[in-house]
């Protein structure tokens, strides 16, 4: 019903970046250069492994999507907590 004078089309790009591992604030694993990807996003995606396969490994060694979860939010608020300690 209503007509704009211009129409701006949406666009969402997903990006697939490796999984974080406790202590990536610290450098593990991918570390600094897997949370500086993150620091230039909108939004995050968390996806995380809630099913068992003998053939895939798991860093942590089992699945516990819950605790998987709070190791990411860890790693992410300690990331910022750097930065932002670093800025003041």
């Amino acid at each position: 019903m209503f007509k704009p004078k211009s129409e701006v089309a949406a666009v969402l790009q997903i990006v697939d970046i490796a999984g974080i591992v406790r202590g990536a604030s610290k450098g593990e694993g991918l570390g600094n250069h897997f949370l500086s990807n993150i620091r230039d996003v909108d939004g995050i995606y968390h996806v995380v492994r809630a099913f068992e396969d003998e053939d895939i490994t798991h860093t942590e060694n089992s699945v516990d999507p819950i605790r998987d979860m709070d190791i990411i939010n860890s790693e992410l608020v300690l990331k910022d907590l750097e930065y932002v300690t670093n800025r003041l």
